[in-house]
Order: structure tokens, then sequence, then C-alpha cells
């Protein structure tokens, strides 16, 4: 059996557009507008229309911000749309201010919008191929004030675009491998027999983009495992394998990491730059490094690689993509190493911040990174990378600026076990 993967943005496709929605008592406006979540005119007819854009076979989201401006509290007791017959819509989740999540898909309805309070409905959009390519779906609020029941109404005015992009075929085979500490891989990673690769198993990773002087507001970081309570667990990152050969003198070899592979960090629908895209890496080939066997065993170094991170965000309010919604860029790592990486002072300004779980995103010591040698078969690989523009670069001109043409670097960290397919 094969599984099929669209050969369009590699992962799933986001796009978020914020609009506000102010209710009274006994009538309401809306506002719309592409600079801000505040918008940039007043839309007096009600329903308001929102122009919304797909390709059949992606997923993207929106983001309808409803406010209660009145004197009284707004129980939201059902969610709706009519018109839905291609089945595009759907509703993700609710948040409130503070990001909680007050409402996720499956769960009995009841959410409250204290006065002055606002909440963020985040939509999903997923059209699949369909004979009808141009409509209108309304989504209807239905809310409680006192005894009274009222309804608010957004008709989201569709386009979808049916090309049947190319496939890639990905091989759907189960395996099962050592985990844990079970079966531990030695230091020195001796030659398996042919065919029989070691595996990385990629358990996090954490990418800090360092941008500098006029650009350093652009500075941002990603993470597997950063804003786990606003991102579904379906949506989560998963552990990744990477195979990998060794010989008897310690080179390496590493598989090309390519779409097939699934390796990809999630971000939540409130990330400043991404706003829920999933930013995906791989690489063009594989790529040789080394594991040391006498002077310090277990020394893990792949020098010189190109890594490629890219996400389709799809939201005029990202300063980092291109106009037709992607952020794709290579990048060379000079060398990815379980030691030090050189020294750069510009790892004196990153914010010493913790994933979900309370770890460090980043093993800061001084102006370096520091990794941590295969023992036991647990490694940590770290490196800096700067940022190279080339045909297939797909930016803003403000992050081309920023990130390619000023100074800029990409601190990484891999955490991850070597291991084995079981017999």
């Amino acid at each position: 059996m094969t599984q099929l993967r669209k050969n369009n943005p590699p992962f799933l496709l986001i796009l978020t557009l914020v609009f506000s929605l102010w209710s009274l008592v006994s009538c309401s406006t809306f506002y719309g507008g592409t600079t801000s979540s505040e918008g940039d005119m007043s839309i007096s007819a009600s329903p308001t229309e929102i122009a919304i854009e797909g390709d059949a076979g992606t997923t993207s989201y929106r983001t309808i911000t409803f406010s209660n401006s009145s004197d009284q509290n707004f129980e939201i007791h059902n969610m709706a749309f009519v018109d839905n017959d291609c089945g595009a819509y759907s509703v993700y989740n609710v948040l409130d201010e503070a990001n909680n999540v007050l409402y996720q898909t499956g769960d009995d309805i009841s959410i409250s919008v204290v006065s002055g309070a606002s909440i963020s409905i985040n939509i999903q959009f997923s059209p699949t191929s369909c004979e009808t390519t141009d409509y209108t779906t309304t989504f209807i609020i239905y809310y409680m004030t006192g005894e009274a029941e009222l309804s608010d109404a957004v008709s989201l005015v569709t386009t979808v675009t049916d090309n049947a992009p190319d496939t890639v075929v990905c091989d759907d085979v189960t395996r099962t491998y050592y985990d844990e500490y079970e079966n531990p891989t030695e230091r020195t990673l001796p030659a398996l027999t042919e065919g029989n690769p070691y595996y990385l198993r990629i358990d996090k990773l954490s990418a800090y983009i360092q941008t500098t002087g006029a650009f350093a507001a652009y500075a941002t970081q990603v993470s597997t495992h950063l804003y786990l309570d606003v991102i579904p667990e379906q949506d989560r990152y998963q552990p990744v394998y990477l195979p990998f050969k060794t010989d008897d003198s310690g080179s390496v070899t590493v598989t090309e990491i390519d779409a097939c592979a699934g390796f990809g960090m999630p971000t939540p629908i409130t990330d400043t730059f991404f706003l829920a895209a999933p930013v995906s890496v791989m690489t063009e080939a594989d790529f040789v490094g080394s594991i040391d066997r006498s002077e310090v065993p277990g020394r893990f170094n792949v020098p010189n690689i190109i890594l490629r991170m890219s996400s389709y965000i799809n939201n005029s309010n990202s300063l980092l993509q291109s106009t037709e919604g992607y952020f794709d860029v290579n990048i060379n790592v000079a060398s990815l190493t379980s030691g030090e990486t050189e020294s750069n002072d510009f790892l004196l300004d990153v914010p010493a911040d913790t994933d979900d779980n309370g770890e460090p995103l980043l093993n800061i010591v001084d102006d370096k990174l520091v990794g941590k040698d295969i023992r036991h078969g647990t490694v940590t690989l770290v490196g800096i990378g700067t940022f190279i523009k080339d045909d297939n670069t797909k930016l803003s001109n403000e992050a081309v600026s920023a990130i390619i043409d000023n100074e800029s670097y990409l601190f990484i960290q891999i955490e991850g076990v070597v291991t084995q397919e079981t017999l």
C-alpha cells in the first residue's frame, strides 16, 4: 500500500485573515481590512462578505474575532455553516484573549463572552475537488444575552482552484525500533551489515532566527515543543526517524530529508510571523559526516549541510512571506556537531526561553551552542547557519533584506536517539 501526498507545500498550508466583529445588544457592525486585526474600514452591511481563496487539497485557517462591546454577557450556544455543500469549512477551535482554548472540535458548545471581552473563532478551510469552485458559505454565530437569542453572520465568498498537483509517492512501510535505552547504541557506531541502517530519531528541534540591527524585530523562534496548549494533539510534532549508515572508518552518510520524512514544526495561530503555518525542514541530497572513534568517542560531526526551511503562510500580516504567501529559503550550516559551535556574539542576546516541558530551547554556554556526544544512544546536535538566496528563495522584500542582505543567523538544536530497527 502506498501513501500519496500532495506536492504543493509539503505540509499543511496555513492562511490567516483576521476580522473584528463588534456586537451590540440590538445590532452589529463588522470591521474588515488587510492591515491589522482592527481593520482599516467599517462595513455596515450585514452579513459581511469575506473573500476566501484556496487550492483543492490544501488546508488553511481564518480567524474571526468576536467582541462583546455591550454591557451584558453573551453565551454562544451554537455555530453553523449554511451552504457548506462542498464541506470545506469547519470550526477548528475558539480561544480567549489569553489564547486559552474555550472550545475544540467535538466539544459541546457553551462559550461565555463577558462584557468587554473578545474571543477568536478559528475556522478551518479544507477545500477538496468539488463540482462547484465558486460559492458562498454563511457562518452563523448563535448567542444568548439575558433571555434573548441573537445571531450574527459572516458570508465566506469562496473561490477554489482545482489544479491537481503532482503527487509524491511515499512508501507506507511499518517499522519498529529499539527505543529509549533498550539496546543502547555504542558510542563508536560500528558499521552495520548492508541494508541495515541506523536511525536518528529526532525527538525535538528548536531554532532561533537571529536578525540584527534595524531588523532585530524579525528575530523569532520555532520549536517542536512550544505552545502545545493551543495546538491540537493530532497536529503536534511526532518523532521522525532519519536513516543513516556508517562504515569501519567512521564515515557517516545521512539520507536526504525529503517531503516523505514528515519533518515539520507546528506553530500556533498566535505566532507573530508564521501564523499557524507549520515550518518544514528538508535537504536536497544525502550528506556525509563522521563519528569519532578514538579521541572523543561518540563525537558526531556533519559539515556543510544545506537545510531548506519552508512554510506556506499566505497572510498579509506576516512580515516574512513572499507575495504568493511562501517562506522558503536555504540555510548553510557550517557544521552540525555534538560538540561546540564556533563563537557567535549574538548568542549572548538570545532569550533564555524554555519549551512547554520547562526545558531550555537552546543549550547556550557563553557565546557558543553546546551539544552532547552520543551516549547510550542519545545525542544533541547543534549548529549555526547563514541564509542563502537562490532561484528557489521565496521571501518578502523585507525578509530578504533582514535575513540575507543583513547579518543574520539560524541557531539550531536537534535532540534525538540513535537507534536501529528491531529484527
